[in-house]
């Protein structure tokens, strides 16, 4: 009877130890992005571009991920990713790399910086036990649904979400607001 309280104590001690570490690296992360955005706004002012509809829009999608990292959660990504019609997804994909292309070289070294920290962000949602329980369920629906195969399908979905992060990220934003 000790041993098990000692067992079972030490996993609660470890899973304690370990949730705090993913919170502290998810809050440095964010803290990145916070400053990554800051200079993507500097680069606007230094260079002098005008700031046309799709530039304000597009430094929306990252003040919105920088402010709300919730967004970056893969639950609240898969859910976007399930319920966004492909064509308003292949139209803000479309939108958004044409706006990153015609931004100056210096935006997109930032870019890639602001988009590694996101995948980070995304990754340590993966550890989270409310993650554990949605995913378990997501399998027991889709193996309902699909067949035993359905899991390459599932695979399949978070490679998609932690790609478009951003994309999706702007497509839920452009629904909200078409909501309100």
């Amino acid at each position: 009877m000790n041993l098990l309280l000692v067992l079972i104590s030490i996993t609660v001690l470890s899973l304690f130890i370990v949730g705090k570490i993913i919170r502290y690296r998810r809050l440095s992360y964010i803290n990145n992005l916070n400053s990554i955005y800051e200079e993507m706004e500097m680069i606007f002012v230094r260079k002098n571009i005008i700031l046309k509809n799709d530039y304000i829009e597009f430094l929306k999608v990252f003040k919105n991920l920088s402010i709300n990292p919730s967004y970056l959660d893969i639950q609240i990504l898969l859910l976007i990713k399930m319920k966004t019609e492909s064509s308003k997804f292949k139209n803000n994909s479309k939108w958004f790399n044409e706006t990153l292309e015609s931004l100056p070289k210096e935006f997109n070294s930032l870019f890639i910086k602001f988009n590694s920290y996101s995948d980070k962000i995304i990754k340590l949602s993966f550890y989270k036990p409310d993650f554990v329980l949605f995913l378990l369920r997501l399998i027991r629906v889709q193996i309902f649904k699909s067949g035993v195969n359905s899991y390459k399908k599932l695979l399949k979905e978070f490679r998609f979400a932690l790609r478009n992060e951003e994309v999706l990220s702007y497509t839920d934003m452009k629904n909200q607001i078409a909501l309100n």
